[in-house]
């Protein structure tokens, strides 16, 4: 239990280190947009192809506009052509009718859309948000009957001055057409992938177009924040960001919206013969209608280019069926952190590993954060960050490394230390080592006021046996000899091979007469014979020499 908890803590900085350095990253705008582009990329993958039934883009296009010369002039119409248009889809049974085009400005037969409009309530008109007002009327605008009531609290996009549509078309509210705003703010990239639902001006709150048009001709629906991150209005709720804007899911198919161009029904309305439209194509469905000719505002969306009609389209038919992503949840994210931490955690079980272990094992968990991402996205639509765990999964490959690589030089400057200190036959310091542990025995004896004595002593006739019986046999010698000196002396004395048949004993802290019995203790000891089984010799007679220099207390030589 110990020795795992040794182990645990011994590892434990690799991943938190990992999850330090991708903290700190996070909040830097490269990362940023890589997570943003990463998560763009994942939600192409994800998505979904989608055929809307109940919206309808009626495009007035550039064909259009060369068709119906002959009959409405050149653009813009006349008010009157679009009023014949309102009464026409209110008879084939439209639920509502959504202009993305501005009647801003006083023109002929305004009247005559008035009229029409208040024979179809169904109606909402496009409004547009400035950055700058335009006059000083602008600065307080009464949007009485036309604003939502909703939460003083309730997050929304916050605006200077509006452009509204002719009063004569909205007013008495709430007996004439409603309003949605289709400003909207692209990220820094230019990328729209967050949709307003409101948008706020001198404390008056305005829906969005495409959620206006979900309540076209009825009473506003009842409008709440919902706690954790999310709006309901009416019966519906979605999940959103803190400037309560929904993140779109959009279709991976371009053709998800029904749309027709304005001269196919335009011939209808007019009546010519041929022409007739089945009211099945109508009834029900919400039409937007504008003009892609003249105002071709191209709009970048993560699966690319869409017209900004078809964007309000689209949005309107994903805020019907809650094709919108939800926001990151702490617990996906670390759930997905800690697949990610799974290789550098399994290093407390094993904190050496092969390289191509490792790579495995990272691998592998990359592959299940990824499965796991996509799967999120598809089935849940919910928003989580791929980069986060990905980028923690490096760094954790990377500290790995770096401890694998630390562990390797540690390990080859101990053995190069042993191959310089060490003799390799019978583990006893060499003569390298034996001049530093000298040194350091001298240094000592000046600091204790002790004596010093150092004892040399050689085999007797060991070349000749080493020659006769082999070096096999002289290496079992000299392994004996070491085992006898060693039982010879105390643990903090010093024992060490010259080279050859050569040794040396340092002894700490005696005095000459203690030197010499332990000098005559081990060549007693080393007369004893050496039991050998090689070439029919049972034992071999050994003896030894030895010589003792001395160095007293104080002194700075022997």
């Amino acid at each position: 239990m110990l020795t795992l908890a040794a182990k645990f803590i011994h590892t434990l900085w690799i991943p938190l280190t990992a999850l330090a350095l991708t903290w700190a990253l996070s909040f830097t705008p490269l990362y940023q947009q890589l997570d943003v582009l990463s998560l763009d990329k994942q939600t192409r993958l994800a998505a979904q192809q989608h055929f809307f039934q109940d919206a309808l883009v009626i495009d007035i296009d550039d064909a259009s506009l060369r068709a119906m010369q002959p009959y409405f002039g050149s653009w813009p119409y006349k008010r009157d052509t679009f009023a014949l248009l309102l009464d026409y889809l209110g008879e084939m049974g439209a639920r509502a009718v959504v202009f993305d085009i501005f009647f801003a400005d006083q023109r002929e037969n305004d009247g005559r859309l008035r009229e029409a409009i208040a024979r179809n309530p169904n109606v909402v008109l496009a409004a547009t948000m400035r950055t700058e007002p335009e006059g000083e009327e602008q600065a307080l605008t009464n949007l009485y009957g036309l604003a939502w009531d909703v939460p003083s609290g309730l997050p929304s996009y916050h605006w200077p001055a509006i452009q509204l549509p002719l009063a004569s078309f909205t007013q008495p509210a709430p007996g004439y057409a409603g309003i949605g705003v289709v400003s909207v703010r692209a990220d820094r990239d230019g990328v729209l992938r967050r949709f307003p639902l409101f948008h706020r001006i001198d404390g008056q709150v305005i829906p969005s177009l495409p959620l206006a048009a979900h309540f076209s001709g009825a009473p506003h629906p009842p409008v709440r924040s919902i706690p954790g991150g999310g709006i309901q209005v009416g019966s519906f709720n979605w999940p959103t960001d803190k400037k309560g804007a929904v993140h779109l899911f959009y279709p991976s198919n371009p053709n998800s919206v029904l749309s027709m161009p304005f001269s196919r029904i335009a011939m209808a309305m007019l009546g010519s013969p041929g022409q007739e439209l089945s009211p099945a194509m109508i009834r029900g469905k919400t039409i937007f209608i504008g003009n892609t000719a003249v105002f071709a505002d191209q709009i970048h969306t993560p699966v690319g280019e869409l017209n900004g009609l078809y964007v309000l389209a689209i949005t309107h038919q994903s805020l019907a069926q809650n094709l919108v992503l939800t926001p990151p949840r702490w617990y996906w994210t670390a759930g997905l952190l800690l697949i990610a931490l799974v290789p550098a955690l399994l290093l407390i079980w094993q904190p050496r590993r092969p390289a191509l272990a490792g790579a495995a094992i990272s691998i592998g968990a990359a592959l299940v954060v990824y499965i796991i991402h996509l799967s999120l996205l598809h089935w849940l639509k919910q928003e989580s960050s791929l980069l986060l765990p990905l980028l923690t999964l490096l760094s954790v490959n990377l500290l790995e490394t770096m401890h694998s690589l630390h562990l390797l030089n540690k390990e080859q400057k101990a053995k190069i230390h042993v191959l310089t200190n060490v003799d390799q036959l019978t583990l006893l310091p060499n003569r390298f080592a034996l001049h530093a542990q000298i040194a350091h025995a001298i240094e000592g004896a000046h600091m204790n006021k002790s004596s010093l004595a150092v004892l040399l002593t050689d085999l007797d006739g060991f070349n000749t046996i080493n020659d006769t019986l082999g070096a096999e046999t002289g290496d079992q010698m000299l392994l004996d000899v070491t085992a006898r000196l060693k039982s010879s002396v105390r643990t903090n004395d010093i024992v060490a091979r010259l080279g050859g048949d050569e040794f040396c004993i340092v002894i700490n802290g005696v005095e000459a007469a203690s030197a010499v019995l332990c000098a005559e203790k081990y060549l007693v000891r080393s007369h004893n014979p050496i039991i050998l089984r090689v070439r029919n010799c049972t034992s071999l007679p050994v003896s030894a020499s030895a010589f003792i220099r001395m160095m007293a207390a104080m002194s700075a030589r022997f």
